[in-house]
């Protein structure tokens, strides 16, 4: 299944992206460059680059792998 790349679900992915140290930018919530590229590179990490996408939206399978490595990432 897909996720709409909604503000909430950027933000979410900007913040555990930065925990994991491959984001160096603000959490904005804007699915923009920096956020594909950082999304990319962790996704190529673990060999889930099948499941980026080139629209507005993003793999739930993304989500959920980089949620489960950052737990303790909480939403502010």
């Amino acid at each position: 299944p897909l996720l709409p790349a909604t503000t909430g679900v950027v933000a979410d992915l900007q913040r555990r992206l930065s925990a994991l140290g491959v984001y160096p930018g603000e959490i904005s919530g804007v699915f923009d460059g920096a956020t594909r590229a950082a999304l990319a590179a962790w996704a190529g990490e673990h060999n889930l680059e099948g499941r980026l996408r080139d629209d507005e939206q993003i793999s739930n399978q993304l989500v959920t792998e980089i949620r489960d490595v950052t737990p303790e990432v909480p939403a502010p």
